[in-house]
């Protein structure tokens, strides 16, 4: 049984597309938000442990006397840069983070969004709607039961 989904076009042929970037902004926020913490967190801690493990390698170092203090002193300047760069990595993962984290909710929020305004149109009274979907999108199963669903309730 066919449900209508269409995947990436439009009743018409052309292309959905969509240019709002925040479709349902409570939604994608919230989604953002945990998206971004957690890449924020697994940055922070990797920083975290790459200066923990120079420390403990170059006081090691030191007591060990393998290797001229002044040597070591000339490494530990040079780790201070790379912590430096590491934080600037580190900013620059967090606005890929972000870019990305509200590319993906685009795709969780806009069919959720999408499936609210066919259910409030085919309450409305307006029986010939259906669910349309991009491509790429999520929920194709939901949107095919609901879909289902409209096309029983029309018979």
């Amino acid at each position: 049984m066919s449900t209508g989904i269409n995947k990436g076009k439009a009743a018409s042929g052309g292309s959905i597309k969509r240019r709002q970037y925040l479709i349902d902004p409570n939604l994608q926020l919230r989604m953002m938000r945990m998206i971004v913490i957690s890449g924020l967190s697994v940055c922070i801690v990797s920083v975290v442990s790459i200066y923990i493990f120079l420390n403990w390698l170059f006081q090691t170092l030191k007591d060990s006397h393998a290797i001229p203090i002044s040597v070591i002193d000339d490494l530990s300047s040079i780790s201070g840069m790379l912590l430096g760069l590491a934080g600037i990595i580190v900013a620059i993962n967090l606005i890929l983070i972000l870019f990305w984290s509200l590319f993906y909710s685009h795709r969780v929020a806009g069919p959720v969004y999408n499936m609210k305004k066919t259910l409030d149109s085919y309450l409305a009274g307006n029986t010939s709607v259906r669910v349309k979907l991009r491509q790429k999108d999520y929920f194709f199963e939901l949107a095919e039961k609901i879909n289902s669903v409209l096309g029983d309730r029309r018979s």
